[in-house]
């Protein structure tokens, strides 16, 4: 059963590559990928403050093949802080409510879901 979830997780990230991607660059530091293909999504979390009240947050979502984050020649693991540029748009890479700043996208991790948020 494992193989046959890897498969369709594959077949679905091809899909994603093939049909319903923008094309973006990855930088770190000031340093910027080629351009590579992303799916941006919206997702919506949430989030418990400091006074325990939970809020929603919307995080824009980038699913990216792992391979494809290569800076200067090094595939590099997204962290926060790091930034995807979309056309004019700018979003910057950061964790929400405690968690990391990605998370593998498929059980095969083939591909991350970066979060960011747009900040120009």
């Amino acid at each position: 059963m494992a193989n046959l979830l890897t498969d369709g997780a594959g077949v679905l990230a091809s899909w994603l590559q093939d049909y319903v991607t923008t094309q973006v660059t990855y930088s770190r530091s000031g340093t910027a990928s080629d351009t590579i293909n992303a799916t941006l999504r919206q997702r919506e979390y949430m989030v418990t403050g400091f006074d325990g009240l939970q809020t929603a947050v919307v995080s824009s979502d980038w699913i990216v093949d792992v391979d494809d984050v290569v800076v200067s020649g090094s595939t590099l693991t997204p962290r926060a802080g790091d930034r995807i540029t979309a056309g004019s748009a700018v979003y910057e890479v950061m964790p929400i409510d405690g968690r990391q700043a990605w998370r593998y996208w498929d059980s095969a991790n083939t591909a991350y879901v970066i979060h960011t948020k747009q900040v120009t």
